[in-house]
């Protein structure tokens, strides 16, 4: 979300301590979603900015996209829930609807 001062990128960073984010750096992880790395932008935030940059340049297809990476991350979360559940067949569908999320936002881009 845009402040005073720029976007909020990974606010993880300000409750964990640095030497124990600078220790988990050296293991590479395989699979991230939405912001599970550091550097990697979250869809939210990445969902703001377009939104933003659309309003600015007055290219309504930019804030088309913008609500649906802000839906994706919302179905990013409860799909993490899920997964905390062991619920695989609801993890398949929405896997599915993510992507089918992110496909109809990619379109507004191109």
């Amino acid at each position: 979300m845009a402040n005073n001062s720029g976007y909020s990128f990974a606010t993880w960073t300000s409750f964990i301590e640095e030497s124990q984010i600078r220790a988990l750096l050296k293991y590479k992880v395989k699979y991230y979603f939405a912001g599970g790395l550091p550097g990697i932008m979250p869809t939210k935030i990445f969902g703001q900015i377009l939104k933003d940059l659309g309003q600015k340049y007055h290219r309504t297809e930019w804030g088309n996209a913008s609500s649906l990476f802000v839906k994706s991350g919302e179905l990013i979360v409860k799909l993490c829930e899920k997964a905390l559940t062991y619920d695989g067949r609801a993890c398949s569908e929405f896997l599915g609807e993510i992507a089918d999320t992110e496909e109809e936002a990619y379109k507004f881009l191109v």
